[in-house]
């Protein structure tokens, strides 16, 4: 809870490097650390009656380490897509673990691509991911690239 509000204040994901920063980031994490507070909370009283609100999310995105690669190798592109080698820095299927939250970022141009939004395959002994160009909205641009 403390850490979501303090992100809330700051404006900001505390613990991402401020040239890393994108609309988009800051509202998926804000909106994952939400749904896992309200996970927690079995009874809330106040002067408000009934539950907390439950907020959809367009994306959902782990919150707890998130590795960016400044230089991603790109295996191909064209106009729809573009597919890089995939860093797996999450390669466990634990929910328990805090390892299963971590999550890389791919600095394309101006924009900084969550691992979420890509689609992951194996091909020989790599991990690739690719990304449609039609995901590289405003909100993923770095705000202080």
């Amino acid at each position: 809870m403390y850490t979501l509000i303090m992100n809330i204040i700051q404006g900001k994901v505390s613990g991402i490097n401020a040239k890393y920063h994108t609309k988009g980031h800051y509202e998926g994490i804000i909106c994952t650390q939400y749904s896992e507070l309200i996970k927690g909370i079995k009874r809330i009283a106040d002067d408000i009656t009934g539950d907390l609100i439950n907020v959809s999310c367009l994306i959902k995105l782990r919150a707890i380490v998130r590795y960016p690669v400044e230089n991603p190798i790109i295996i191909a592109e064209d106009e729809n897509t573009i597919t890089f080698k995939h860093i797996e820095n999450n390669s466990i299927h634990n929910e328990n673990s805090s390892q299963y939250y971590y999550s890389t970022d791919y600095i394309y141009k101006e924009f900084l691509i969550p691992q979420e939004i890509g689609v992951i395959t194996e091909d020989k002994d790599n991990f690739l991911i690719t990304f449609k160009k039609n995901q590289l909205e405003d909100k993923w641009k770095m705000i202080n690239n």
